[in-house]
Protein backbone atom coordinates (compact mmCIF):
# COMPACT_ATOMS: atom_id res chain seq x y z
CA UNK A 1 0.00 0.00 0.00
CA UNK A 2 1.39 3.27 -1.37
CA UNK A 3 2.46 6.20 1.30
CA UNK A 4 -0.37 9.02 1.11
CA UNK A 5 1.44 12.09 0.45
CA UNK A 6 2.06 14.28 2.86
CA UNK A 7 0.93 18.02 3.05
CA UNK A 8 3.49 20.77 2.77
CA UNK A 9 3.11 23.20 5.85
CA UNK A 10 2.09 26.88 5.06
CA UNK A 11 5.03 28.98 6.97
CA UNK A 12 3.90 32.14 8.64
CA UNK A 13 6.26 34.21 6.59
CA UNK A 14 3.85 32.51 3.30
CA UNK A 15 0.78 33.60 5.33
CA UNK A 16 2.11 37.77 5.51
CA UNK A 17 3.18 36.99 1.93
CA UNK A 18 -0.05 36.42 0.93
CA UNK A 19 -1.78 38.92 3.08
CA UNK A 20 0.74 41.85 1.47
CA UNK A 21 -0.71 40.85 -2.19
CA UNK A 22 -4.08 40.56 -1.43
CA UNK A 23 -3.86 44.32 0.19
CA UNK A 24 -1.81 45.50 -2.74
CA UNK A 25 -4.60 44.49 -4.94
CA UNK A 26 -6.96 46.21 -2.52
CA UNK A 27 -5.26 49.44 -2.92
CA UNK A 28 -4.58 49.22 -6.45
CA UNK A 29 -8.52 48.48 -7.12
CA UNK A 30 -9.10 51.71 -4.43
CA UNK A 31 -6.80 53.58 -6.71
CA UNK A 32 -8.02 52.80 -9.99
CA UNK A 33 -11.67 53.59 -8.60
CA UNK A 34 -10.37 57.11 -7.08
CA UNK A 35 -8.76 57.81 -10.03
CA UNK A 36 -11.28 56.93 -12.75
CA UNK A 37 -14.61 55.72 -11.82
CA UNK A 38 -14.48 58.52 -9.02
CA UNK A 39 -12.73 60.99 -11.73
CA UNK A 40 -15.89 60.38 -14.52
CA UNK A 41 -18.81 60.43 -11.45
CA UNK A 42 -17.39 63.99 -10.49
CA UNK A 43 -16.96 65.40 -13.78
CA UNK A 44 -20.38 64.80 -14.98
CA UNK A 45 -22.13 66.13 -11.50
CA UNK A 46 -19.88 69.37 -11.83
CA UNK A 47 -21.10 69.32 -15.73
CA UNK A 48 -24.89 69.03 -14.49
CA UNK A 49 -24.25 71.60 -12.38
CA UNK A 50 -22.50 74.09 -14.74
CA UNK A 51 -25.84 73.44 -16.79
CA UNK A 52 -27.97 73.97 -13.83
CA UNK A 53 -26.58 77.92 -13.33
CA UNK A 54 -26.13 78.87 -17.06
CA UNK A 55 -29.92 77.83 -17.68
CA UNK A 56 -31.11 79.86 -14.38
CA UNK A 57 -29.03 82.73 -16.09
CA UNK A 58 -30.61 82.34 -19.41
CA UNK A 59 -34.13 82.05 -18.38
CA UNK A 60 -33.87 85.36 -16.24
CA UNK A 61 -34.14 88.89 -18.20
CA UNK A 62 -30.71 89.59 -19.88
CA UNK A 63 -28.47 92.37 -18.57
CA UNK A 64 -28.34 95.46 -20.55
CA UNK A 65 -25.62 95.91 -22.79
CA UNK A 66 -22.91 98.20 -21.56
CA UNK A 67 -23.71 101.87 -21.93
CA UNK A 68 -20.11 102.84 -23.61
CA UNK A 69 -18.32 100.91 -26.58
CA UNK A 70 -15.91 98.94 -24.70
CA UNK A 71 -17.11 99.38 -21.42
CA UNK A 72 -16.77 96.23 -19.02
CA UNK A 73 -19.17 95.20 -16.50
CA UNK A 74 -17.92 93.52 -13.58
CA UNK A 75 -20.33 91.14 -11.08
CA UNK A 76 -20.60 92.56 -7.13
CA UNK A 77 -18.49 89.99 -4.95
CA UNK A 78 -20.20 86.79 -4.75
CA UNK A 79 -21.64 84.91 -1.53
CA UNK A 80 -19.11 82.81 -0.01
CA UNK A 81 -19.81 79.29 -1.65
CA UNK A 82 -21.59 79.92 -4.07
CA UNK A 83 -21.33 79.35 -8.24
CA UNK A 84 -20.85 82.66 -9.91
CA UNK A 85 -19.33 81.74 -12.94
CA UNK A 86 -18.52 78.95 -15.40
CA UNK A 87 -14.81 77.99 -17.18
CA UNK A 88 -15.68 76.53 -20.72
CA UNK A 89 -12.40 75.64 -22.71
CA UNK A 90 -13.20 75.04 -26.63
CA UNK A 91 -10.25 72.90 -26.91
CA UNK A 92 -11.24 70.75 -23.97
CA UNK A 93 -14.08 69.98 -26.04
CA UNK A 94 -17.97 71.18 -26.57
CA UNK A 95 -18.57 69.03 -23.26
CA UNK A 96 -16.00 71.18 -20.55
CA UNK A 97 -18.09 73.22 -18.57
CA UNK A 98 -17.29 73.01 -14.72
CA UNK A 99 -18.84 75.73 -12.24
CA UNK A 100 -16.08 78.53 -10.18
CA UNK A 101 -17.11 78.61 -6.63
CA UNK A 102 -16.21 81.57 -4.22
CA UNK A 103 -14.37 79.96 -2.45
CA UNK A 104 -10.89 78.24 -2.11
CA UNK A 105 -11.33 74.74 -0.18
CA UNK A 106 -10.09 71.18 -0.36
CA UNK A 107 -14.22 70.67 -0.63
CA UNK A 108 -14.69 73.44 -3.24
CA UNK A 109 -12.21 71.91 -5.17
CA UNK A 110 -14.08 68.74 -4.94
CA UNK A 111 -17.04 70.22 -6.75
CA UNK A 112 -15.58 72.38 -9.37
CA UNK A 113 -13.29 75.18 -10.09
CA UNK A 114 -12.39 77.66 -6.89
CA UNK A 115 -11.87 81.31 -6.97
CA UNK A 116 -9.04 83.08 -4.72
CA UNK A 117 -11.04 85.24 -3.09
CA UNK A 118 -8.57 87.86 -2.51
CA UNK A 119 -8.21 88.45 -6.35
CA UNK A 120 -10.35 90.03 -9.05
CA UNK A 121 -13.80 89.17 -10.88
CA UNK A 122 -13.90 88.09 -14.02
CA UNK A 123 -13.04 91.35 -16.72
CA UNK A 124 -11.99 93.34 -13.81
CA UNK A 125 -8.64 95.01 -13.69
CA UNK A 126 -6.11 93.14 -12.16
CA UNK A 127 -6.24 89.10 -11.45
CA UNK A 128 -8.88 86.66 -11.73
CA UNK A 129 -6.99 83.59 -10.21
CA UNK A 130 -8.90 80.29 -10.31
CA UNK A 131 -7.79 77.00 -8.91
CA UNK A 132 -8.92 73.27 -10.31
CA UNK A 133 -7.35 69.81 -9.74
CA UNK A 134 -5.59 67.82 -12.49
CA UNK A 135 -6.24 64.46 -11.17
CA UNK A 136 -9.23 63.29 -9.07
CA UNK A 137 -12.68 64.85 -8.56
CA UNK A 138 -13.48 65.81 -12.30
CA UNK A 139 -9.80 67.21 -12.85
CA UNK A 140 -10.98 70.32 -14.64
CA UNK A 141 -7.28 71.01 -15.15
CA UNK A 142 -6.15 68.03 -16.70
CA UNK A 143 -5.13 69.48 -20.07
CA UNK A 144 -3.48 72.79 -18.59
CA UNK A 145 -0.35 71.81 -20.32
CA UNK A 146 -1.58 71.12 -23.86
CA UNK A 147 -3.29 74.74 -23.76
CA UNK A 148 -1.90 76.80 -26.87
CA UNK A 149 -1.06 80.55 -27.52
CA UNK A 150 -4.33 81.91 -27.80
CA UNK A 151 -6.76 79.46 -26.89
CA UNK A 152 -9.84 80.99 -25.66
CA UNK A 153 -10.83 80.44 -21.82
CA UNK A 154 -14.34 81.29 -21.68
CA UNK A 155 -15.94 82.78 -18.68
CA UNK A 156 -19.39 82.96 -18.61
CA UNK A 157 -21.58 84.94 -15.95
CA UNK A 158 -25.16 86.02 -15.79
CA UNK A 159 -23.64 89.75 -17.26
CA UNK A 160 -22.38 87.18 -20.27
CA UNK A 161 -18.90 86.12 -21.86
CA UNK A 162 -15.30 86.85 -20.47
CA UNK A 163 -13.34 85.83 -22.89
CA UNK A 164 -9.50 85.45 -22.40
CA UNK A 165 -6.57 84.12 -24.81
CA UNK A 166 -4.02 81.90 -23.43
CA UNK A 167 -0.08 83.21 -23.27
CA UNK A 168 2.05 81.17 -21.37
CA UNK A 169 2.73 78.91 -18.17
CA UNK A 170 5.20 78.63 -15.71
CA UNK A 171 5.94 76.68 -12.19
CA UNK A 172 6.80 77.49 -8.75
CA UNK A 173 6.73 76.27 -5.90
CA UNK A 174 3.77 76.03 -3.38
CA UNK A 175 5.00 79.02 -1.97
CA UNK A 176 5.21 80.93 -4.67
CA UNK A 177 2.22 83.33 -3.61
CA UNK A 178 3.10 86.09 -5.88
CA UNK A 179 1.04 84.23 -9.21
CA UNK A 180 -2.07 85.61 -7.01
CA UNK A 181 -1.04 89.24 -7.03
CA UNK A 182 -2.86 91.62 -8.86
CA UNK A 183 0.17 91.58 -11.72
CA UNK A 184 1.48 88.42 -11.42
CA UNK A 185 4.74 88.35 -10.00
CA UNK A 186 4.69 91.77 -9.92
CA UNK A 187 2.55 92.56 -7.06
CA UNK A 188 0.03 95.37 -7.37
CA UNK A 189 1.39 98.28 -9.64
CA UNK A 190 -0.21 98.07 -12.66
CA UNK A 191 0.10 100.88 -15.16
CA UNK A 192 -1.40 99.48 -18.02
CA UNK A 193 -4.66 98.17 -16.89
CA UNK A 194 -3.89 94.43 -17.52
CA UNK A 195 -6.40 92.03 -16.80
CA UNK A 196 -5.46 88.60 -16.45
CA UNK A 197 -6.77 84.91 -15.88
CA UNK A 198 -4.69 83.08 -13.78
CA UNK A 199 -5.04 78.70 -13.64
CA UNK A 200 -3.31 77.43 -10.90
CA UNK A 201 -3.19 73.63 -10.33
CA UNK A 202 -1.03 70.48 -8.82
CA UNK A 203 2.55 69.58 -10.44
CA UNK A 204 3.74 67.25 -11.25
CA UNK A 205 0.33 65.29 -12.40
CA UNK A 206 -0.28 62.67 -8.68
CA UNK A 207 1.66 65.19 -6.80
CA UNK A 208 1.67 68.15 -5.15
CA UNK A 209 5.40 68.99 -5.02
CA UNK A 210 5.26 72.13 -7.09
CA UNK A 211 2.61 73.95 -9.09
CA UNK A 212 1.87 74.77 -12.63
CA UNK A 213 0.86 78.41 -13.36
CA UNK A 214 -1.22 78.88 -16.52
CA UNK A 215 -1.93 82.78 -17.55
CA UNK A 216 -4.86 84.26 -20.61
CA UNK A 217 -4.58 88.14 -21.08
CA UNK A 218 -8.65 89.25 -21.28
CA UNK A 219 -9.74 89.76 -25.14
CA UNK A 220 -13.41 90.83 -24.64
CA UNK A 221 -16.97 91.23 -23.14
CA UNK A 222 -20.05 89.52 -24.94
CA UNK A 223 -23.08 90.43 -23.07
CA UNK A 224 -25.94 87.98 -22.88
CA UNK A 225 -28.29 90.23 -25.03
CA UNK A 226 -25.35 89.53 -27.87
CA UNK A 227 -26.26 85.38 -27.25
CA UNK A 228 -22.70 83.29 -26.81
CA UNK A 229 -19.85 84.33 -28.25
CA UNK A 230 -18.40 82.23 -31.30
CA UNK A 231 -15.13 80.09 -29.87
CA UNK A 232 -18.19 78.74 -28.11
CA UNK A 233 -19.80 77.71 -31.64
CA UNK A 234 -16.12 76.66 -33.12
CA UNK A 235 -15.81 79.72 -34.21
CA UNK A 236 -12.36 81.61 -33.19
CA UNK A 237 -13.30 85.48 -33.31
Amino acid sequence: MSKSATRPRVTFLEVIAELAITAGVLVLLYVAWLLWFNDAISAGAQREAAVQVTTVWDEEPPAPAPAEPGEIPILDDPDYDTTFAVLKVPRWGTDYKVPIIASNTTDTLKRGIAHYDKTQMPGEVGNFAIAGHRTTYGSPFAGIAELRLGDALVVETKLGWYIYRWRNTEYVWPTGTGVLAPVPQNGTKNPRGDRVITLTSCHPRFSAAERIIGYGVFDRFQPRSAGAPAELNGGTA
